[in-house]
């Protein structure tokens, strides 16, 4: 788990992970399906699988709200639209 939307968008988009990341596109297909699910938990709570899933279907079904999200629409942790800047460094 990360403690923001930013640290994680940090460290999916650069260094080492995101010269993995970009090869990915020749590894995987492309679905349907989100690639990946964002959402805010309490700091002593961890998320169980069938939670995941759930909030892949949320955001599937009704596209980046405060209850799951991507990076594109990220939602800070009081539910507002929130912006990740590609040049923050955590």
């Amino acid at each position: 788990m990360w403690k923001n939307p930013q640290s994680l968008f940090n460290f999916t988009y650069k260094g080492l992970h995101r010269e993995a990341f970009a090869l990915g596109k020749t590894w995987f297909k492309r679905g349907e399906w989100p690639p990946y699910v964002l959402w805010w938990v309490q700091s002593d709570h961890t998320p169980e699988w069938t939670e995941g899933v759930k909030k892949f279907e949320h955001l599937h079904d009704h596209g980046p709200t405060p209850n799951a999200f991507n990076f594109k629409q990220a939602f800070d942790a009081q539910g507002q639209p929130a912006s990740l800047r590609q040049s923050e460094q955590e």
